[in-house]
């Protein structure tokens, strides 16, 4: 088989922001697709993003890269104005279409989307990513044993000071701004949950923030008859962030909880079922490591295996009524490290442990309250260090981070701090001494 057969030649049309995500899985999945070539208006950025995924190609305008015989497939990620027109022409020229949500600003141009690829033959899908994770691929499957569902609500609210991107300032390229950008995520679970479309909708939205023109805040309830509603909050004002669905039924409910993993587009996933927490697992070490932390806690843990996954569900039992008020039920829990790698011995391999050990935190139900670094600890949060995100990430998740100002000052790398704030001797202190539990590392 040759090998353009074997893989699918992707064009990217885009290299921004969200471009960076399609790209790095572009990248991750090269025995299925091989990036043939990128487009972008700011042909620097184009090039940038060529050299780091070893593209040799780049355009300058998006219909050069459909006139590509290499290009099999298009990934269109510009400002929500020109999905549709890129998209027709795309389909018009033989290639199968991702294109980034919202899929268009209104319904006309949507359809003549779907009109243009059928009537090319070609393949036409919009990149709903929180369709795919496991957790709520999972909630889908379960959502019989709940019954009739009757109630949905969503709160999905981020922390956006400043556009990231330059088009976010204008309600004409973004569509308005929150209620497509978050609110299509939202509408397309809604949709699918229930399988219906709603009979009435009702929205309100505002600007709270003069950096852009469009809504930040918005309220959306989708009526539906015979009682059902669904609700929607939107909000780029929210510190830290949050993203979370219940879906209620007559014999029960789900709560999916997502929160930042720490690299940008890539999110974690907790779904429980009434007061359990349902987590797979597809690795026995996996699962005998949840059990073990669940049981540790003082919650119930019942496991069954279906289908060659082990469905762990742990149970609040009569400590606390969800994982999370664990910790206010003991106080604050308080994470110390005083250096910047783990145990005693060799020190490479205490480095990977402790890259490994503030990974594995940001995956964790309840997350520490502070995080205190002293000593050598106070390297993992200065500039260069491979910990960063994972860091981030917990800050983002609401874990405050003290770095000791005169270890900072002692090794000079107060200048180089790029995460968590100066602490003094006296506040650590204090932090330890009311500390409900401390964890040393």
């Amino acid at each position: 088989m040759s090998e353009p057969a074997k893989r699918l030649g992707l064009g990217f049309i885009g290299s921004g922001r969200i471009a960076q995500a399609h790209l790095k899985a572009a990248g991750s999945l090269a025995d299925l697709v091989r990036i043939a070539a990128i487009a972008g208006r700011r042909r620097e950025k184009a090039e940038a993003a060529a050299r780091s995924y070893g593209v040799v190609t780049v355009h300058d305008d998006y219909r050069q890269l459909l006139a590509d015989a290499a290009v099999q497939a298009v990934v269109i990620t510009t400002p929500n104005d020109s999905h549709a027109a890129i998209a027709c022409d795309a389909a018009r020229a033989g290639k199968h279409i991702l294109v980034e949500k919202p899929m268009a600003l209104d319904t006309h141009a949507a359809e003549s989307m779907v009109r243009t690829a059928e009537a090319a033959g070609v393949t036409l899908m919009v990149a709903q990513s929180r369709r795919f994770s496991d957790a709520v691929q999972t909630m889908v499957r379960r959502l019989p044993e709940i019954g009739d569902v009757f109630r949905i609500h969503i709160v999905f609210g981020v922390p956006f000071a400043q556009p990231p991107t330059d088009w976010w300032r204008s309600s004409a390229q973004a569509g308005g701004l929150v209620i497509l950008l978050q609110g299509s995520h939202s509408l397309d679970s809604i949709f699918w949950w229930l399988g219906r479309l709603p009979q009435r909708v009702y929205a309100t939205g505002a600007r709270t923030n003069p950096a852009w023109e469009g809504e930040d805040e918005a309220d959306i309830v989708c009526a539906y008859d015979g009682g059902t509603v669904a609700t929607v909050h939107l909000s780029l004002s929210t510190a830290p962030p949050i993203h979370e669905a219940l879906v209620i039924g007559r014999k029960g409910h789900f709560r999916l909880v997502e929160r930042p993993a720490g690299p940008p587009f890539e999110n974690l996933y907790r779904l429980e079922k009434n007061d359990e927490v349902v987590i797979l697992v597809d690795d026995n070490t996996a699962a005998e490591n949840v059990k073990r932390l669940a049981a540790n806690m003082g919650f119930i843990v019942d496991e069954e295996l279906k289908g060659g996954e082990t469905h762990i569900r742990i149970n609040k039992g009569g400590a606390c009524s969800l994982a999370q008020e664990v910790i206010s039920c003991q106080g604050p829990v308080v994470v110390v490290l005083s250096c910047d790698t783990m145990g005693r011995g060799e020190e490479v391999l205490g480095g990977v442990l402790m890259k490994s050990f503030l990974h594995t935190l940001t995956q964790t139900a309840p997350m520490p309250d502070i995080m205190i670094l002293f000593n050598t600890g106070v390297r993992l949060a200065v500039k260069g260090s491979e910990v960063l995100d994972d860091l981030d990430a917990l800050m983002k998740a609401g874990v405050k981070i003290l770095a000791c100002g005169t270890c900072l000052n002692y090794l000079s790398l107060k200048e180089k701090l790029a995460i968590g704030e100066v602490s003094n001797m006296y506040d650590i202190a204090q932090t330890m001494l009311t500390a409900g539990r401390i964890v040393q590392v």
